[in-house]
């Protein structure tokens, strides 16, 4: 044989699918954060192929192996020829991965150092036995990663660990499988291989008989104890090249191992088993041990297109689901600050809520902005007014456009559904028109409570954000009857009041609601009042501090073990856990008052739960026609006359006691009771 002799290979190239990207930007998000770990990992690459070396995102799976199992090596008959051949075979191949926290870690890291460990791994099988065992264990491969979380961008490099320090020669110039056997042998080494396990598939030996060729496995062949003395032995294995001069890369480490445990067999006959293709593209070759080092050098790092030693990389923002893209970045901010600042944030539990607002001004468009920058992913909006053009500099999710002179402007509740719909595509957002019946106004229907007591019921908290105190009314009812998550946001000119209405558990006092520092009844705030007195006049910034306080009061409630029913100051993983905020912009201060709930409240007492639930329609009836019906349900009445009783004895300035007197001091005993 003329000129060079040396045995050169096919390297693996790489072929990375997008969903693995996607798997490894999940994983580095919410498992790996800081840490850079090694992730054990898998590939497989298709015989007969380009060499190519395949990863996907079942490339993390543990199973992942087993599974392609099931589907190894199936056979089929060509009835045009007889003969048995495969379909493309899934070779298994393990790998480790490496995920560097910047790009400057990944290119200042010693590659010589990290393709050696990896070398070193193969060596350690091969010097044990497994590899003779099981062969796949000679395929590894080593991926180094650098992931652009916000970009999608991915730099990448395979690494395919061999030894450079030992090599070798042809002795003949390879030659087709079919000119070496006859049809009839190419069937029998067909028959014979697949009665391999399948873990033996890929390397095993062949002995020529007479007329027949019969399969071995790698253990058996190194077993024999005069292997010179048995003629026509070749090793063999699956060879994912389909090159017409040169094996596939998979042989430098079988030729490895095959110079470690024999060294009486050389030279050695190799058969290039290339099945599911035309068997002219099958080798069988004749090499010899040409040189060997005593130092071990591994080489194996995959070019770059440039043909040049280097990483790769890709950028997925224009190939990937621009949805997908939207979903997965909206969380990015969240994920991170549990990687360092909040290891404990349970994220998964906000994501899950669903929120109901009442009102979609100012403050529903506030809080909504403020929920889907929490995870949260469910919003529903409740409103019945229109966009008007004063609204738009207020209120987040409102434009121009909404606000129709002629028609009288969008439906507030679904023009803010579709405005949140606009910013992040994938949550769940609708908008439902609907007015909510109040006390004291006779416009109130039965069959708006009984929609409104639906809506609450489906969703798992509740914000009360109207621009009225009467229309918060009915919503605390319902959430106290339900056992609903509430709270309340309400602005003054300079000041807010945001505040977590307190559910109950079993014989544990609960916290207040709006309405139990409320010793009247709602009526009907709007009537005979000026322009400046109907609408909620506040400094601009006022709803946003407080908006932004309701969302993360409800974040920190969500995150204390008691969840709703928590009536301590003891801390979350977020910080305190207040019952109300009272914040005043005039002076940017705030306090943290905490208030039990009162026994005769007008919206959480137990009478008022009680007639709810017995008779809601007869109830609410004689709610929405008299404000004063509640007065008298819950006592409040009386209560009113026991502190008339009580001025009139504070202003009665005689110094003699007569029975008159008497009756007073038991009316001021009575009311110290109550």
């Amino acid at each position: 044989m003329e000129g060079d002799n040396s045995l050169k290979y096919i390297s693996f190239s790489s072929i990375i699918d997008s969903s693995f990207w996607h798997k490894l930007y999940q994983l580095k998000l919410d498992e790996d954060r800081l840490e850079e770990k090694e992730r054990e990992i898998r590939g497989f690459y298709l015989q007969p192929n380009t060499c190519s070396l395949i990863v996907d995102c079942t490339s993390f799976n543990r199973e992942y192996e087993s599974q392609l199992g099931k589907n190894q090596f199936t056979t089929i008959k060509y009835l045009c020829d007889k003969r048995l051949s495969y379909n493309n075979s899934f070779l298994s191949a393990t790998g480790y991965l490496l995920n560097f926290n910047s790009a400057s870690k990944l290119k200042d890291s010693n590659k010589n150092l990290i393709i050696e460990k990896y070398g070193k791994l193969i060596k350690k099988d091969i010097d044990s036995g497994k590899a003779i065992e099981n062969p796949s264990l000679l395929t590894k491969f080593v991926l180094i990663t650098f992931a652009n979380l916000k970009t999608f961008e991915f730099i990448y490099w395979f690494g395919f660990p061999a030894l450079s320090s030992l090599t070798f020669k042809l002795l003949t110039k390879p030659e087709p499988l079919n000119s070496v056997f006859s049809d009839e042998q190419i069937d029998n080494l067909l028959v014979s291989h697949q009665e391999l396990s399948d873990e033996n598939k890929s390397v095993f030996a062949v002995i020529r008989g007479s007329d027949k060729l019969k399969c071995m496995t790698l253990k058996e062949y190194i077993g024999l104890q005069n292997k010179s003395s048995i003629k026509g032995m070749y090793i063999c294995f699956l060879d994912p090249s389909s090159d017409k001069d040169y094996p596939g890369w998979p042989l430098r480490n079988i030729l490895t191992l095959l110079v470690s445990q024999c060294k009486d067999i050389w030279p050695i006959d190799v058969i290039c088993l290339r099945i599911g293709a035309p068997f002219e593209s099958s080798l069988v070759l004749s090499v010899s041990i040409d040189e060997e080092s005593k130092q071990d050098v591994w080489i194996g790092w995959e070019k770059n297109k440039r043909d040049k030693f280097g990483p790769r990389c890709i950028n997925l923002q224009n190939d990937l689901d621009p949805l997908r893209i939207a979903d997965s970045s909206a969380d990015l901010n969240l994920k991170l600050m549990k990687w360092r600042l909040v290891p404990d944030l349970d994220l998964d539990i906000i994501k899950s809520q669903k929120c109901l607002l009442l009102g979609a001004g100012t403050l529903g468009c506030s809080v909504a902005r403020n929920l889907v920058a929490w995870g949260v992913r469910h919003v529903t909006f409740v409103d019945n007014g229109r966009v008007s053009f004063s609204n738009p500099v207020r209120q987040s999710l409102f434009s121009y456009g909404d606000c129709d002179l002629g028609a009288g402007g969008k439906m507030k509740a679904e023009a803010a559904a579709l405005a949140l719909k606009a910013i992040l595509p994938t949550i769940n957002s609708t908008g439902v028109t609907l007015e909510i019946p109040m006390p004291g106004h006779y416009s109130a229907t039965i069959e708006n409570a009984v929609k409104l007591h639906d809506l609450i019921e489906e969703h798992d908290v509740v914000f009360l954000l109207t621009d009225s105190r009467e229309s918060r009314w009915l919503p605390t009812v319902i959430c106290s009857v339900l056992q609903k998550l509430a709270i309340t946001t309400a602005l003054g000119y300079d000041t807010y009041l945001v505040m977590r209405h307190g559910q109950a558990e079993g014989a544990n006092q609960k916290l207040g609601c709006y309405f139990c520092n409320d010793v009247t009844a709602p009526g009907n705030s709007m009537e005979d009042r000026t322009l400046d007195q109907q609408c909620t006049v506040t400094r601009p910034g006022v709803s946003n501090v407080a908006s932004a306080l309701a969302v993360e009061l409800l974040v920190s409630v969500l995150q204390h073990r008691q969840k709703g029913v928590a009536t301590s100051t003891e801390e979350t993983v977020l910080g305190i856990l207040p019952h109300s905020i009272r914040g005043f912009i005039s002076h940017f201060t705030h306090i943290l008052p905490s208030t039990v709930s009162f026994s005769q409240c007008i919206a959480c007492s137990p009478i008022v739960e009680k007639s709810y639930s017995e008779n809601k329609t007869e109830f609410l009836d004689n709610v929405f026609k008299s404000t004063k019906y509640l007065e008298d349900l819950t006592g409040l009445t009386e209560l009113f006359k026991a502190t008339d009783s009580l001025e009139m004895l504070e202003l009665n300035d005689e110094d003699d006691y007569d029975e008159d007197d008497e009756e007073n001091l038991e009316s001021m005993e009575d009311l110290g009771e109550v």
